[in-house]
């Protein structure tokens, strides 16, 4: 991956978790144990989760599209992530505890087969991979925890746990070539 692509990569994705952390500060009285990421979308500050979904869908394309250049089966996975983080920044969730609409259900859909679609692929590359297995690995372990121990921390938490790992993961093979 040329120096600059990575560059480009990693700024996108640390500007989404930045935009994303700030939201907690911006929404203090957003529970985030209850509450999920895409519900800031219905804030006064619902611009910046929005920006921060548009900023790591690129970045993210970014890194996959240079890291998986020989990985012709998995890629896939890339365009289920980048199209899932572009909907979720696109299309509007319910409120918790709302009846479920359309554009909710498709959000709802759009943000679960990204997550697991990047699973998948930190999963695979933990498994095939020459280089970045462990790290991987241990990326994967984590979202599944932090998904697995939802129900006794709240949605919320388990979501924002995965996400994280997921940009970690993403920041970190930045640059790598995981299969090399």
């Amino acid at each position: 991956m040329p120096r600059y692509r990575v560059i480009i990569s990693r700024v996108l994705l640390a500007a989404s978790l930045v935009g994303l952390t700030l939201l907690h500060l911006l929404e203090p009285s957003y529970d985030p144990n209850t509450r999920t990421l895409s519900e800031f979308a219905l804030s006064p500050s619902g611009w910046v989760f929005t920006l921060s979904m548009l900023s790591m869908a690129p970045g993210s394309a970014l890194v996959l599209g240079a890291v998986w250049s020989g990985w012709l089966r998995r890629r896939w996975l890339l365009v289920v992530w980048v199209i899932g983080l572009v909907v979720v920044a696109v299309v509007p969730t319910d409120p918790g505890g709302a009846v479920t609409s359309v554009a909710g259900a498709v959000h709802a859909v759009a943000a679960t087969l990204a997550i697991f679609a990047l699973l998948i692929a930190e999963v695979a590359t933990a498994v095939s991979a020459r280089r970045c297995r462990l790290f991987s690995g241990a990326c994967a372990l984590v979202v599944v925890a932090g998904l697995a121990l939802s129900p006794l921390f709240g949605f919320g938490t388990g979501e924002r746990v995965a996400v994280v790992a997921h940009i970690g993961w993403l920041l970190g093979i930045a640059g790598n070539r995981p299969d090399a």
